[in-house]
């Protein structure tokens, strides 16, 4: 599928590039697993939840409605000349994905976060707002893949004295696609 650049905005003109997408059906690119998102990330589904999709051994997430609309892209900055945007936008949009109609973007495997302070976990991922665009997956011992729940909580109780723990809404349905903890 051809996407459009929507008016990009370059010196003092906007300009409207094509660029071929490639398409893949849902089947195989499979949700591997549904979480809660935090309300401020714009890529949300109807449920409030992220869908973390796998396709080729990489996970995606759903690009934001108010960046693509169906056909168009809005590139939204200012670029210093065409050939920049050429570039840019040809080697950002090689890694995007057409699945059933909606468009998503590659993501780094999220992780199940537990903060020294409180009684939640989190789950980090590329677009969470706790994450401050500086998080390196893993980086941290009160980090957990999504299909240690139990070691999470038991590592939870342990550096808080125990108690209830608040868990997010989370469902792993392809749990072999989650590397093995590092």
């Amino acid at each position: 599928m051809k996407i459009t650049g929507k008016g990009i905005p370059v010196n003092d003109e906007h300009v409207s590039l094509e660029y071929d997408v490639r398409e893949v059906s849902g089947a195989d690119a499979p949700v591997a697993a549904r979480f809660d998102a935090c309300p401020e990330y714009p890529g949300l589904s109807l449920e409030g939840v992220i869908d973390l999709r796998i396709h080729e051994g990489r996970f995606y997430s759903r690009v934001p409605q108010t960046v693509f609309d169906g056909t168009t892209m809005d590139f939204g900055v200012r670029w210093a000349s065409v050939a920049q945007v050429e570039e840019i936008v040809q080697t950002g949009l090689a890694a995007l994905r057409l699945i059933d109609g909606e468009l998503w973007e590659p993501t780094v495997e999220p992780s199940l976060y537990v903060p020294r302070l409180g009684r939640e976990i989190h789950i980090l991922h590329s677009n969470s707002t706790l994450a401050n665009n500086q998080w390196v997956p893993f980086s941290s011992p009160n980090s957990y893949r999504l299909t240690q729940l139990d070691e999470a909580l038991a590592h939870a109780r342990e550096i808080r004295d125990g108690g209830a723990q608040t868990v997010p809404f989370l469902e792993v349905l392809i749990p072999e696609v989650f590397a093995p903890a590092p």
